[in-house]
């Protein structure tokens, strides 16, 4: 099953009550950046996004790194049920019951 990167990013961003970008950095064809984040069920999480840029300017590479821990296992158990039948769900962490 494929999807987009695009249309996977904005699934996840339907979550984000609030966004805010903290720092930019630039270097060699890369961009960190610093963001925190606050999900629509009350969940904090923070991190730094990694693009890779080529000599045309158009996005080749994007990592997304989380904090802390516990909240991105629960973020990714929320994102894996939004998309449920769309992505496989062991792309994704799942709660003990």
């Amino acid at each position: 099953m494929s999807i987009s990167v695009m249309k996977f990013l904005c699934w996840r961003s339907t979550m984000y009550e609030h966004l805010a970008f903290l720092a930019q950095a630039k270097s060699d064809g890369r961009t960190w950046l610093e963001w925190k984040a606050r999900t629509f069920s009350g969940l904090e999480l923070a991190g730094v996004t990694v693009l890779e840029i080529n000599a045309a300017g158009k996005i080749t590479s994007i990592r997304i790194h989380h904090r802390s821990l516990e909240a991105l296992l629960k973020f990714s158990a929320e994102l894996g049920r939004r998309t449920e039948g769309k992505i496989d769900s062991s792309h994704f962490y799942r709660l003990p019951e």
